[in-house]
């Protein structure tokens, strides 16, 4: 049975995105948000998961190796994700703007689906 969450972008000045900023799948997650989209991230690549509780909160997705996500996008792409991404560490951080359903439901079902 192939499950999968998706978890979109808010509406903006009543657009709403037809593709979703995150598939939660059996496999790992889809990360198409903003200007970072790295693809699919495989359950094996990442190496933890948080819950930040502090202001503003979010969720800390932290990769084995980044670098070898980053190597498979355009030169642009690359470029952009090292803006965008965090430089000190191999990590994704989702903020409550980049989506349209509480975090804490996101995390959940992160979890969720990765302990399947």
């Amino acid at each position: 049975m192939n499950k999968e969450f998706k978890v979109y972008k808010p509406v903006l000045f009543f657009f709403k995105s037809k593709e979703p900023a995150l598939t939660i799948a059996e496999n790992g997650i889809l990360y198409n948000s903003y200007l970072g989209n790295l693809g699919l991230i495989k359950w094996s690549q990442i190496k933890e998961l948080n819950f930040s509780r502090t202001n503003p909160k979010s969720i800390n997705i932290i990769l084995h190796d980044f670098d070898s996500l980053k190597n498979r996008l355009t030169p642009f792409k690359r470029k952009m994700s090292e803006l965008y991404f965090s430089q000190k560490a191999a990590n994704i951080i989702i903020f409550q703007q980049q989506i349209n359903i509480p975090l804490e439901q996101l995390y959940d079902k992160i979890l969720s689906f990765k302990r399947e």
